[in-house]
C-alpha cells in the first residue's frame, strides 16, 4: 500500500503499469504464491492452473464504473466463451481496509451466469455490459442521477438482484467468479483504494 500511495503521489499514471505490476513491485509475489491463495485456487481450477499474464491495479475515483463482466482478453475482444464451469477466475487484492466511502467495488450474486452481448461498428465487445445503453453513467455530476441509471439498468435485466459492495480488512485476496457482474464505485472521502486484479485459469 505504501508503495502504491508513493507511486500515486508522484503523478505516476497506473495504468502504464500493466502486466508488469509484479515486476515493478516484487512484494506482490509473497501473496501470490502464498499457500492459502494457492490452496483455495487449487480447490477453484484444479493442480494444473495458471497465473494468466494480464493483472492491473485500479484507484477509487470519484466516478462510477457501470457494472460489466471483463473480457477473456484485454482489451474487450470477444477470445473465448464463457462457461459455467470455473475455468478462470479473478483474484482482488486489497491493500488497505476498503469501505463504501473509500469506493468498495460492487458485485452482483449470481450473476456468473447471466450473459449480455453487444456488437458496435461491427466489432464484437468482449466485455459484457449492463450499461451498454445509458451512456457514460459515472462521470454525470448528478449523484443521483447515476445512481437512477445504475438501478435501472440492473433492474432492466432483473429486478430481484441487488448489487453487494465487497467490504474488506487490509491484506485481503478475494476470489471473483470471473463471469461475475462488478464494478468500482465512487470515492466519497478523501484517500487511497487500490484494488490489484490477477488472473488465474485452468
Amino acid at each position: 500500500y505504501d508503495a502504491m500511495q508513493r507511486l500515486a503521489g508522484t503523478g505516476f499514471e497506473l495504468d502504464y503499469i500493466g502486466d508488469n505490476l509484479v515486476a515493478r513491485l516484487p512484494r506482490l509475489s509473497s501473496i501470490l504464491q502464498s499457500s492459502r491463495l494457492q490452496g483455495a485456487l487449487t480447490s477453484v481450477l484444479g493442480e494444473r492452473y495458471f497465473r494468466y499474464n494480464h493483472c492491473f491495479v485500479h484507484q477509487a475515483q470519484t466516478s462510477d464504473q457501470g457494472f460489466h463482466k471483463d473480457s477473456h482478453f484485454p482489451w474487450s475482444l470477444r477470445g473465448a466463451l464463457r462457461s459455467h464451469r470455473p475455468n478462470w477466475v479473478m483474484a482482488f487484492y486489497y491493500p488497505q481496509e476498503t469501505t463504501i466511502e473509500l469506493g468498495a467495488t460492487q458485485i452482483i450474486p449470481g450473476s456468473q451466469y447471466w450473459n449480455v452481448n453487444h456488437e458496435e461498428d461491427e466489432l464484437k465487445q468482449g466485455e459484457d455490459r449492463l450499461d451498454y445503453e445509458y451512456g457514460p453513467i459515472g462521470v454525470a455530476e448528478d449523484l443521483s442521477e447515476r445512481d437512477r441509471r445504475l438501478g435501472q439498468s440492473l433492474e432492466e435485466f432483473d429486478a430481484d438482484s441487488r448489487p453487494m459492495p465487497v467490504l474488506v480488512p487490509k491484506g485481503s485476496v478475494v476470489l471473483v467468479n470471473f463471469d461475475l457482474f462488478h464494478r468500482g464505485a465512487r470515492r466519497l472521502v478523501e484517500g487511497d483504494r487500490f484494488m490489484f486484479k490477477f488472473w488465474f485459469a485452468r
